[in-house]
């Protein structure tokens, strides 16, 4: 069988130690068979080699006993893979979508291509263990000085080796598990058991909330904050309790019940909308949707109170596109609120389907949504939620009261959600209780959309997540405050493609928004699947041989777990491919910000942020400084003397090194509409149907 001739190592290419591949007339596995067993000649010399040969044997086998022991091998728990199967499904393809540079390859798993075309997997991965070459950090070969961090290990429900209490109550159960198990796991967690002998009190669940969160200050909901503190502050273990103990108990009212049981059948659309503005919006939605051909029936819920006259248009005009206004039955709608925002949950529980898209009035599909039902991370987990820009302050208490230590992770954006009630429907009674109960539960979320992830986390469960972080999209030019404006947020589906426009700011702007000044660019995140990376989208420890990383998940079956607490290596909760390692770890230095709001509207920025501390910045300046580029120049060289033997011998060639070391600078990108052709008609289309951006209705 023909061998490769070439096999140094990425740590050698990057400490540039001495050269063990010049060409010669054998293969390498060859060449060191015959030292090894004492042919090839050499005499004296030869059986020193082969002393040198084992003792390097028994070195290696204490590295594989070290990282055995590290806590970096690992077999993903089969429980936690859902039971559908899509292998018999290709998702689309959507062209002209931009991935990155075109001269670089794209990483797809092992598939390559050469091309900047976003293209939809057409295969899921097996059992999840980590490739070799993904699990090397960067070699500390130029001075003991030089402190790199240590790789973290993964979450224990992924394989790490924590045994602690609070590490593993803040991991997920499997798919399978009853609503019981999860509420049995819960009440038993940490941080919430009341008086009972070594419970901690909240300032130490804050120590531990600070193990992950201490970087994340520059992407705080500071509103929240500042709203919440005095709440905050005069919590204690036994409110903890408390308020941990009625979602509980609430929620065992529901085991085994009918309730549970009613999930519907087939596939739809909720929307909610209680005025003349939201019902337009509704409209203007469906409309796009149906332009694309789609014909999911939709819903639109409201309460008794809001029903239109039976005269009004707009019944007609809704019933002609397919849609049917329900009436939410045995609710009313609180006279103190404009909002009332429990009704998006009894939305969902109401609705007639199983599978349910839920979409707010404000939020447009670009394309067609329905393919989303069979996307990988959609099917293994049964739902799919979008992030917001934010990320939750470690010193809230609703960590302790979820039992679950804080993550470093974006917070929940509700405008668009795809859910199988069949898994879920108990999190959306767990939602519609907290939302009822907003008065209390809106301390610890801002407005209803992250209720619906601390629902998801108190009950242990995970959600598929998109396969680009939200865009912000933008005016095609600039305001008064700034140069880029974004009023609304691009959710994009499991793949990375712009999904929906949910253009929840450019409502609130009164005038000067209108056909030719609401979109036309975005600034968002790259995919990161290019190879190699660039050193603004590298991670700490990139990879000096291209991944073989096929039987990890990756793009369209990415889940919050491969995101959150990602540290510079990329290594989150759980195992991922190469490409959502680097996102993992360049979303945690993207940040949001807010500027106009006087004399110009009120917009929506993406900055970029240093997250690492002054003593990490100072120790990989000593490492880029004493980095030593000659040795990678010689590792170069070698491999294309290694290519021009293994093509003589008619061998494969061996894989091209590089080297690539972060520089921790924006990787945020400007994007033009014009790069997709639904994204570059969407204002046109939209406008013709008769769309008004602003309005009253929220």
């Amino acid at each position: 069988m023909a061998r490769t001739p070439y096999a140094k190592s990425p740590r050698a290419v990057e400490a540039g130690g001495a050269s063990a591949y010049s060409p010669a007339k054998r293969g390498l596995w060859t060449r060191a068979r015959l030292v090894a067993v004492g042919g090839g000649g050499g005499g004296a010399r030869s059986g020193l080699v082969r002393r040198g040969l084992v003792v390097g044997l028994f070195f290696a086998l204490i590295v594989l006993v070290y990282h055995r022991d590290s806590g970096l091998n690992i077999v993903r728990p089969d429980t936690h893979r859902g039971s559908a199967d899509a292998d018999d499904w290709e998702p689309p393809s959507f062209p002209n979508v931009h991935a990155g540079s075109g001269h670089h390859d794209v990483l797809d798993g092992d598939e390559t291509t050469t091309t900047s075309t976003t293209a939809a997997p057409k295969k899921k991965p097996g059992k999840l263990t980590p490739s070799a070459s993904s699990l090397h950090a960067p070699a500390a070969v130029l001075g003991a000085d030089i402190k790199l961090p240590v790789p973290q290990d993964y979450s224990p429900f992924y394989g790490g080796k924590s045994r602690r209490a609070i590490d593993i109550s803040s991991d997920p159960l499997p798919v399978t598990a009853t609503l019981q198990e999860r509420l049995n796991v819960w009440r038993n967690a940490p941080g919430g058991r009341g008086a009972i002998d070594g419970e901690v009190e909240l300032g130490k669940f804050v120590q531990w909330n600070l193990e992950k969160c201490t970087t994340i200050s520059e992407q705080h909901n500071t509103h929240m904050i500042q709203k919440s503190a005095n709440v905050w502050a005069s919590m204690d273990r036994s409110i903890v309790q408390q308020k941990r103990m009625e979602l509980i108990n609430h929620m065992e009212t529901l085991v085994g019940s009918q309730e549970l049981k009613d999930v519907g059948e087939g596939r739809g659309i909720v929307m909610v909308a209680g005025n003349v503005d939201t019902l337009m919006r509704v409209k203007w939605s469906v409309q796009m949707l149906r332009s694309y051909g789609s014909q999911l029936p939709v819903q639109v819920y409201h309460f008794p109170s809001e029903a239109p006259n039976p005269d009004d248009e707009i019944i007609q005009q809704l019933a002609d596109l397919n849609v049917t206004l329900v009436s939410a039955v045995g609710q009313k709608k609180d006279p103190k609120h404009n909002k009332s925002y429990h009704l998006k949950a009894i939305a969902v529980i109401q609705c007639p389907w199983r599978e349910v898209l839920y979409l707010d009035s404000d939020s447009v599909p670009a394309r067609d949504p329905e393919y989303m039902f069979k996307a990988p991370g959609y099917e293994r987990l049964g739902i799919f939620c979008t992030p917001d820009y934010w990320k939750t302050s470690g010193n809230s208490p609703m960590w302790a009261i979820a039992g679950v230590k804080c993550r470093d992770e974006w917070e929940m954006e509700t405008g668009q959600m795809f859910i199988d009630k069949a898994r879920h429907l108990d999190v959306f009674y767990l939602i519609k209780y907290m939302l009822y109960n907003h008065h209390y539960w809106f301390y610890f979320s801002d407005g209803d959309k992250d209720i619906f992830r601390w629902a998801m986390l108190m009950l242990r469960k995970r959600w598929a997540v998109p396969g680009r972080w939200v865009a912000a999209g933008g005016l095609p030019g600039g305001t008064l405050s700034g140069d880029f404006c974004a009023l609304s947020m691009i959710q994009h589906d499991a793949w990375g493609v712009p999904l929906f426009v949910h253009y929840n700011l450019m409502k609130t702007v009164p005038s000067g928004i209108g056909l030719g000044f609401s979109w036309g660019r975005s600034k968002q995140l790259p995919l990161f699947n290019t190879w190699p990376a660039t050193p603004s989208t590298a991670r700490l420890g990139e990879p000096r041989i291209r991944p073989t990383d096929g039987d990890k998940r990756g793009l369209g079956d990415v889940d919050c777990d491969m995101l959150a607490d990602a540290d510079e290596y990329g290594y989150a909760r759980a195992p991922a491919q190469e490409m959502i390692m680097r996102r993992a770890v360049r979303e945690r230095g993207v940040k949001a910000k807010y500027h106009g709001g006087s004399l110009s509207a009120l917009c929506i920025d993406l900055d970029y942020v240093d997250v690492r501390s002054e003593e990490r910045i100072k120790e990989d300046e000593k490492y880029r400084e004493s980095f030593n580029t000659t040795a990678v120049d010689d590792a170069i060289t070698e491999w294309q003397e290694a290519a021009e033997e293994a093509k003589r011998l008619g061998e494969p060639e061996p894989p091209r090194p590089y080297s690539v070391i972060p520089d921790w600078t924006s990787p945020v990108e400007l994007w033009g509409w014009h790069n997709d052709p639904d994204m570059h008609a969407f204002e046109n289309k939209i406008y013709g149907l008769g769309f008004v951006p602003n309005g009253h209705g929220f």
